[in-house]
């Protein structure tokens, strides 16, 4: 099964987008930076604006906006279940001979030298398009703006050979369904008293969301920091 998914729908593709790379060393840089630098701010920034602006049912809103963080942390949970459950897969930049270009610059993708996460499912897309999902219920054309900003980062990292496009797409998937699976009424029901301490105490509960929202926008980077340091000190290395 997985031969058959790398010839059939995971190369076809990757050989067309990845294909332009190494081409142009400013076509790869504009790439390397929409995949790295900024890409957590636009859905956060988007979320920080529904949140603050004024609206005749702003509390609903909030309570769509809550479930959307429960919803996308769920997913990414989900998504590195998945992850560990399966197979070990090695991305596309360090699989040999399939024909994957290079950039023309050293690869900016460090952060794999020391963490060997599998490639499937990619977790970067669930959390895009989660996000892209829940913006849905806001706005049709957000929503469809964030699919696209969404779709734009999945093929970086095809275009960079960080991810299969198999890996993408079922990364994609899931954040779509777990976000469409919880974002419900009987879940915003019960987010209510939540937002009962937001009224309350709102710079400590704006405090506290601003946290998560980092953290979901690092990719939890500091948790993971703090995470193996705690278990090298345990295991006494």
């Amino acid at each position: 099964m997985y031969t058959f998914l790398l010839n059939h729908f995971d190369l076809p593709i990757l050989h067309v987008v990845n294909g332009l790379c190494g081409n142009s060393s400013i076509l790869d840089r504009l790439v390397s930076h929409l995949a790295l630098d900024f890409k957590w701010a636009v859905p956060l920034c988007a979320f920080w604006v529904l949140w603050f602006q004024p609206h005749p049912n702003q509390v609903e809103r909030r309570k769509i906006l809550l479930v959307m963080i429960i919803a996308v942390l769920l997913s990414l949970v989900i998504n590195r279940a998945i992850s560990v459950a399966m197979p070990y897969r090695v991305r596309p930049m360090e699989t040999p001979d399939i024909g994957y270009r290079p950039p023309l610059f050293e690869h900016p993708f460090n952060l794999l030298d020391f963490e060997k996460w599998s490639s499937f499912p990619s977790d970067q897309t669930t959390f895009f398009f989660a996000f892209a999902t829940g913006f849905c219920f806001f706005s049709g054309w957000l929503g469809f703006a964030m699919f696209v900003y969404s779709t734009l980062i999945a093929l970086c990292r095809v275009y960079l050979g960080t991810h299969f496009p198999s890996d993408v797409l079922t990364g994609a998937l899931l954040g779509i369904a777990v976000q469409l699976a919880v974002n419900r009424d009987y879940a915003r029901r019960a987010v209510s008293p939540i937002l009962a301490m937001a009224k309350s105490k709102p710079a400590y509960f704006d405090a506290v969301i601003f946290f998560i929202l980092l953290e979901m926008g690092t990719g939890f980077m500091n948790v993971r920091d703090i995470g193996r340091s705690l278990l090298n000190l345990t295991h006494g290395s």
